[in-house]
């Protein structure tokens, strides 16, 4: 169940701070190939305990042991496309898809495609191996939280899931102009 996925003390650390203070953390650290990455949270998703019916964007600053937060109203899609181009490289969606798939993420990837078909909602993670949100720590994780079917997707690797991350984030951006 979708409930059974959170820690309850995830949140407790996070720092408010505007958008623009975090997205300048993240160029700061990418230049100083700091490690790093951010989540966008939905208004209603799992790892959105404190702040629901609000979007978020979690910034986590690995090298320093830092997290910080910011809150929108509407869904910030463009703050976090600047976030992904400087965490994966601005070429990332362009880069070249490959035959290879996770078994697991297969079935991710079929459901997404589904409810871009449907015109449902959806919301992906992908969570690094020391992320706050990640329950199995040391390992790379894509999520998919299907709430209509009230279930968590996992697909778990032991490196960075790149050519899989690009097929779900094209899919995610595709309505960004």
């Amino acid at each position: 169940m979708i409930k059974d996925w959170t820690k309850p003390d995830q949140t407790r650390k996070m720092k408010k701070q505007k958008i623009n203070e975090i997205i300048e953390k993240a160029k700061n650290l990418s230049k100083e190939n700091g490690n790093w990455h951010f989540h966008m949270l939905g208004e209603n998703c799992i790892f959105n305990n404190n702040n629901k019916g609000k979007f978020s964007i979690v910034f986590e600053d690995e090298k320093n042991g830092e997290i910080y937060f910011s809150l929108f109203d509407d869904k910030p899609l463009k703050d976090a496309k600047v976030l992904a181009d400087l965490m994966y490289g601005g070429d990332f969606l362009g880069k070249q898809e490959k035959d290879f798939h996770n078994p697991e993420f297969n079935l991710i990837l079929a459901r997404v495609k589904e409810l871009v078909l449907e015109n449902k909602k959806w919301h992906h993670h992908h969570l690094h191996p020391k992320c706050v949100f990640n329950k199995q720590r040391g390992k790379h994780c894509i999520i998919l939280e299907d709430i209509e079917n009230d279930k968590i997707l996992i697909a778990t690797y032991s490196k960075k899931p790149m050519e899989d991350l690009v097929k779900i984030e094209k899919l995610f951006y595709r309505n960004l102009k």
